[in-house]
Formats: structure tokens, C-alpha cells, sequence
């Protein structure tokens, strides 16, 4: 993740994360990058899952157990 464009921002101000566009750029940007993330993930998982559950027909056809 980048830093957030507040630091050192001059038109910093209180509950300026309600009106910033460059704020709502990067929360924007953030959120993408973790729903990515998250699919990856998920997309993993379900591979990881996918070969065990192939392997195990497998092996219970070769007898083993």
C-alpha cells in the first residue's frame, strides 16, 4: 500500500477524509488492492482444496486409504 496523501498535506483539515479526492483516490485504490488480494486467495484455496480432493479419489481407487 502507498502512504496516504495526508502527510503533509497544506489543505489538511478536521474531517477533511470527507470531501479529499486524492484521500478518496487512495481508499479507493486500498480497497481494490485488498478484494484482490482476497480473491487470490480464495481462488488458492479452492485449487489447494480442489487437488486434495482429486488426490484423495485417487488414492482410494489405487486401495490406499
Amino acid at each position: 500500500m502507498k502512504s496516504a496523501p495526508c502527510k503533509d498535506c497544506l489543505d489538511r483539515h478536521y474531517a477533511c477524509h470527507d470531501t479529499c479526492p486524492h484521500y478518496k483516490a487512495f481508499k479507493d485504490h486500498n480497497q481494490r488492492v485488498s478484494e484482490n488480494r482476497l480473491r487470490i486467495l480464495h481462488e488458492e484455496e479452492y485449487e489447494i482444496k480442489k487437488h486434495a480432493r482429486l488426490k484423495k479419489i485417487a488414492d482410494n481407487k489405487k486401495g490406499k486409504r
